[in-house]
């Protein structure tokens, strides 16, 4: 294909398989919506196959790590607020 002309449509052809795997070669995880994450943080992991998606899936990664913090900070106030009442009782 190197030193020959393409035409448009074959050209445009050439380049999306250049970008995209073929449907053969991808490949698909199920998961169920409630499946807990098995570590900690997933930033570490590579995103180099989502290029687009990359920076809103680090984002959410960001947004969950903030509400998983936000549970367990909330969740040590109203076990200390519970403590302290049933000293005071």
């Amino acid at each position: 294909m190197e030193g020959e002309e393409l035409s448009g449509a074959t050209a445009a052809r050439y380049m999306r398989s250049k970008q995209t795997p073929s449907f053969e070669n991808q490949r698909f995880i199920k998961t169920p919506v409630a499946l807990k994450r098995l570590g900690n943080d997933n930033m570490d992991k590579d995103f180099s196959g989502f290029r687009e998606e990359r920076d809103n899936m680090r984002r959410l990664i960001n947004l969950e790590r903030e509400i998983r913090y936000m549970k367990e900070a909330m969740s040590s106030m109203i076990e200390k607020q519970v403590n302290k009442r049933k000293h005071l009782y």
